[in-house]
């Protein structure tokens, strides 16, 4: 499903505006600026946008730039998610959710990596599983490709090139399907306002109100498409990626094959049930407590049946880090459960 928001920053459209510009959801900055009066979210404003049915989606910018931020690498993207994380739940962000963090310029080809490393920062402080980018597309492309975000924000600026450098003439807009939110226009008003317009191509964009669970059912889709023996088009509606299930087969890993990962299914889907099972504990009872011990053992589980699999085609170098973002999600709703939140 298709849904249009918006983003910005020093003005405060109205709801009415809002409403009738057709903003279903708004995403707002976390800074070191102040608390009010400037462009950060402010507690009221965010109860006023939920209460009216627009969602509100969280992002970290200081300067968004290479001098000040990201030349800065792990050490200052661990220390904005830490001072970022308690301005998103001072506001009422729940404590699942994700943010996004500004990455507003073109990285060059040699920046890229330190650009990765302050990413690296965001999560070792909030999870991988909470840990999203905004920026261009070759941002947003090397973030995703190498296992750093969860959550995507593309914007158009920079994404417009030519695949061959030698034809400009060829150039086009590039949006990365993995991207959950793309940003198409900036300077439009709404009630007077400065704001850019924003799509979200998914039904879940790291919104407040989203699917808090969505860490472990993402799991299990990953598991159940990406492990299952199933025809093209069975993957496609399972949620699979087509290209991924072309490269199996190019490789000659062909995952509809009989033989791939046969009877692996039922024991790693039993292993994510499990963990889908304590999650909607948590879910219908809030004051719900378990042990950390037992969602740790649950979470190792689902690991150990894949890595004992020695015929498995799926590149698996990012398995620490699911097991270890479900083991997160899953103290974070425990924590918030124990809490009474």
């Amino acid at each position: 499903m298709t849904r249009k928001g918006c983003d910005y920053a020093w003005g405060r459209p109205s709801i009415d505006s809002l409403k009738a510009a057709g903003i279903t959801f708004a995403c707002r900055y976390l800074s070191y600026g102040p608390a009010v009066g400037g462009k950060n979210l402010e507690l009221g404003e965010a109860a006023r946008l939920r209460s009216a049915g627009i969602d509100v989606v969280s992002n970290w910018e200081w300067y968004g730039d290479w001098s000040h931020d990201y030349s800065g690498g792990y050490t200052t993207g661990r220390r904005h998610a830490l001072d970022a994380d308690p301005m998103h739940r001072d506001r009422g962000g729940p404590a699942g959710r994700p943010i996004y963090f500004s990455t507003d310029f073109n990285p060059t080809t040699a920046q890229l990596p330190t650009v990765g490393d302050y990413a690296r920062g965001n999560a070792s402080a909030i999870s991988l599983a909470r840990t999203g980018a905004y920026g261009g597309y070759r941002a947003i492309k090397y973030l995703f490709d190498n296992h750093l975000i969860t959550w995507g924000w593309q914007t158009y600026a920079w994404s417009t090139f030519s695949d061959d450098p030698s034809r400009p003439e060829l150039a086009y807009l590039h949006w990365d399907p993995r991207a959950q939110l793309r940003q198409t226009k900036n300077g439009v008003l709404i009630g007077g306002v400065d704001c850019d317009i924003d799509y979200a191509t998914v039904d879940d964009f790291g919104q407040w109100d989203g699917d808090e669970m969505n860490v472990a059912d993402s799991l299990r889709l990953k598991l159940l498409a990406e492990m299952w023996n199933p025809t093209r088009d069975e993957w496609a509606k399972a949620g699979g990626d087509p290209a991924r299930f072309d490269a199996l087969v190019a490789d000659g890993s062909d995952p509809a094959h009989p033989n791939v990962l046969a009877g692996t299914l039922s024991a790693v889907d039993k292993n994510v049930r499990d963990l889908i099972d304590v999650v909607q504990m948590l879910r219908d009872r809030p004051t719900a407590t378990i042990p950390p011990e037992q969602i740790a053992a649950l979470a190792d589980r689902v690991g150990a049946v894949l890595v004992a699999r020695t015929d498995n085609p799926l590149d698996l170098d990012d398995l620490p880090t699911i097991v270890q973002g479900v083991k997160q999600a899953l103290s974070e709703v425990v924590a918030a459960g124990a809490g009474g939140t």
